[in-house]
């Protein structure tokens, strides 16, 4: 499983129970939520902070591509 853009993870943690995968790598645009996730969630070793980067990633994915490729919208307590 990929993350893009989690915030600071609650729907990850959700889709982890039921079943999926947490991957490894996760695209997060901000920098406040990125520190947050590296604090709470240290499995994920992998951090794309800029959109070319993921473009990269998903080259590199062609061969063996993850089972979930989810977005979060951002939480209305954080809006």
């Amino acid at each position: 499983m990929a993350a893009i853009i989690p915030l600071r993870g609650g729907k990850t943690i959700g889709l982890e129970r039921a079943g999926f995968d947490g991957g490894d790598t996760i695209l997060e645009l901000s920098e406040k939520c990125t520190r947050s996730l590296q604090l709470n969630r240290p499995e994920y070793t992998r951090y794309l902070t800029e959109l070319d980067e993921w473009e990269a990633w998903a080259e590199e994915q062609a061969e063996d591509p993850p089972q979930l490729v989810y977005g979060s919208p951002p939480c209305q307590g954080v809006t």
